[in-house]
């Protein structure tokens, strides 16, 4: 009993997607996120459109490539990332 101590529970705002309905929360995830629309390949700046901003991601994590030295695991990992990312 003495560790329950050290586990705090997390502020209403982090726990606040979990109350939404699947439709809900798949529609909030797919929104575009306002900081990311002003961030091109110019910088900071000027605001994409959203299919923009989406293709300037895409092509930003597509050039990424790992050395051949990568073990197969890491390599694994990165990939599954590079799709989370998009």
């Amino acid at each position: 009993m003495a560790n329950a101590s050290r586990f705090v529970r997390a502020p209403r705002s982090y726990t606040r997607s979990v109350d939404l309905d699947g439709a809900t929360l798949l529609s909030a995830l797919q929104e575009p996120d306002e900081l990311t629309l002003r961030f091109s390949p110019y910088g900071l700046g000027g605001r994409l459109t959203p299919s923009d901003a989406a293709r300037f991601q895409a092509a930003s994590i597509a050039r990424a490539v790992l050395v051949h030295e990568v073990p197969e695991d890491a390599r694994n990992n990165f990939e599954r990332a590079r799709k989370l990312h998009l």
